[in-house]
């Protein structure tokens, strides 16, 4: 009978361990649980915080909250538009950079880039959404572009999910920071006065000469935004040191990365070869530049041989605008080398073409 007994007890004692064990283990899993929701709560909230203060900063932005309207623009006499626009504040010159920026650690470089576009405004409060992938009528302005202190050479800064970046830092992230479009006269003056605040005099070996006073037109190629083109331009100028004034045509490539997008980008960059051509007649026929170089990327190349094909058939009797240097980078494989002699240029170079080749060219041209 004592034997029985105790045999009972032992066995309630390990039935109530037994259950005090897996009640431990219940409740590591319920802190384990707790804590798993503490986290997700701090990222969602974090998350949340961070995004209503990316909207605050983007409002409170230069020129975000109040971006200007586009009213309709016709073609004005000088091949810009002209008409109705929301006039720039001309109390003060505009930004003239970025001949040579100084590369300082500490600060923040803004980069001023004039644009043309025949993308269709899309009438959002949104800076980086002010132009969209739809097509429209040629008009002009200029951006600002700022360049963080640790910028590296040939980088596109941007926010990136991997380092837990959900907004536009202008101390980390190449930004778009405002967009003024103007009418074609404002435009070619203010182009103008960007042109000659560019040069300076240098002294090399008891002689003074004059640096600067030039610019350089990029148009980019297929699946780009407004607001990535305007970096990449302010991005090379900066990292070259251009000694003049950065420009670019931004043609309505629709940002798709797919078939259907680049099938609508090859319509809409041949489509744009008009608007690019009276677009980089204007510049170097009103600009004041010393040098004016054009620089195209992908598809972009499509866009600028067929402008300068256009030019070189439209200027048959002479007085044909010459530029200084095309350099076509990713040329697609089925433009013709051939077709690129005769332009009216100085010298052709692309790091894809064979050397035989570019020498050749370089002679023709």
């Amino acid at each position: 009978m004592l034997l029985h007994r105790f045999r009972v007890m032992c066995w309630s004692a390990s039935l109530r361990m037994a259950g005090v064990i897996r009640g431990m283990k219940s409740l590591e899993d319920d802190v384990h649980r707790l804590l798993l929701l503490s986290v997700i709560c701090c990222c969602v909230f974090g998350c949340s915080k961070q995004k209503d203060d990316a909207t605050g900063a983007m409002s409170s932005g230069p020129k975000a909250d109040n971006a200007p309207e586009v009213a309709q623009i016709d073609p004005g006499d000088d091949g810009l538009p002209s008409g109705e626009t929301v006039p720039p504040d001309n109390s003060e010159p505009p930004l003239l950079s970025p001949a040579p920026p100084q590369k300082s650690r500490n600060e923040v470089t803004a980069i001023r880039v004039f644009y043309g576009t025949d993308r269709q405004p899309t009438g959002s409060e949104k800076l980086n959404e002010f132009y969209g992938g739809n097509r429209g009528s040629l008009s002009v302005g200029f951006c600002d572009v700022s360049i963080p202190p640790n910028h590296k050479r040939g980088k596109l800064e941007a926010p990136s999910i991997w380092r837990f970046e959900i907004r536009e830092n202008p101390n980390r992230h190449v930004m778009l920071r405002s967009v003024q479009p103007v009418d074609g006269a404002t435009f070619v003056n203010s182009l103008r006065t960007a042109v000659s605040s560019s040069i300076r005099k240098s002294s090399v070996a008891n002689e003074v000469a004059e640096i600067g006073g030039e610019l350089f037109v990029f148009v980019h190629g297929y699946n780009v935004t407004f607001k990535d083109a305007a970096r990449r331009t302010a991005q090379m100028a900066y990292d070259l040191g251009f000694p003049g004034v950065p420009v670019m045509f931004s043609w309505p490539s629709l940002g798709e990365g797919n078939l259907a997008g680049y099938r609508e980008d090859e319509r809409s960059a041949e489509w744009c070869e008009e608007d690019v051509m009276d677009f980089v007649t204007v510049i170097a026929e009103q600009s004041g530049a010393r040098r004016i170089h054009l620089i195209a990327h992908s598809m972009g190349n499509r866009v600028l041989t067929g402008v300068l094909r256009r030019l070189a058939y439209s200027h048959r009797s002479g007085n044909v605008p010459k530029f200084n240097e095309v350099i076509l980078m990713s040329m697609p494989r089925h433009l013709s080398w051939r077709s690129l002699l005769g332009l009216p240029v100085s010298r052709i170079v692309s790091p894809s073409m064979p050397h035989k080749t570019m020498s050749r060219l370089r002679c023709r041209a």
